[in-house]
């Protein structure tokens, strides 16, 4: 298993991803996870992030040989599609974010001539 956090400073990674992140159109939802609990996402998750808020959780998606582990303040996106499995490794909190997928564009102007 790769803890995150260790997987961004091997890649010197550490403070690029820091930011949050807000989709206004479908904001995240919250789960909260007593530990032991496992928790599965279904449906077109692919470019979904999921960002740990408290505790820590062991997440592996299908089709990745890796599994991963996620301390507070650590992000993963769904980089698969298919079944996304959490368990909470300790009581935990985390926040699933829609994938910021663009939308066409549908105003009056066309773009191109």
């Amino acid at each position: 298993m790769m803890n995150i956090t260790d997987v961004n400073r091997q890649n010197n990674l550490s403070g690029l991803l820091t930011g949050r992140v807000c989709n206004e159109r479908n904001p995240g939802h919250e789960i909260a996870l007593k530990k032991g609990t496992l928790k599965r996402l279904f449906g077109v998750k692919k470019w979904d992030l999921v960002i740990c808020l408290e505790g820590e959780i062991w997440i592996t998606q299908e089709h990745d040989l890796k599994d991963y582990v996620l301390c507070p303040g650590d992000e993963f996106f769904i980089t698969l599609p298919g079944i996304v499995v959490m368990q909470a490794l300790q009581d935990a909190r985390v926040e699933v974010m829609s994938s910021l997928k663009g939308t066409s564009y549908s105003g009056k102007y066309p773009v191109f001539h």
